[in-house]
């Protein structure tokens, strides 16, 4: 986690990651601002004022950077919870099928069919 930020000020961030002797080539630079103060009663997720840069780091194709759409993660919270569910209530129903098949097996071990 990067600490020590200013708040309301732009820094420019490339990441680079390492394995056992080798590293990749730095990441294009992204540039991103940090976060207002958070002061009572504002709001918490403030507009992303992130950009992201080409490849040769010039400000050239400056487009807003992606950010998570909140009614989608909402969307799939929901879509998880019901598969959640369906899938616990056809547990239930597997195991009380079996339930009765032991059953009725042991009711006819005991009790075998008169042939008479």
């Amino acid at each position: 986690m990067i600490g020590h930020l200013l708040s309301e000020t732009s820094y420019g961030i490339k990441m680079q990651c390492f394995s056992e002797g080798e590293e990749s080539e730095f990441s294009s630079m992204m540039i991103c601002e940090t976060k207002v103060k958070c002061v009572p009663g504002a709001s918490e997720y403030p507009k992303d004022l992130s950009t992201r840069l080409n490849s040769s780091g010039s400000e050239g194709n400056v487009r807003p950077a992606t950010s998570p759409d909140r009614s989608s993660d909402l969307f799939y919270l929901i879509l998880g919870c019901m598969l959640g569910v369906l899938g616990l209530i056809l547990m239930v129903f597997i195991e009380m099928c079996l339930r009765r098949n032991r059953q009725q097996n042991i009711i006819q071990k005991y009790d075998p069919p008169g042939y008479l």
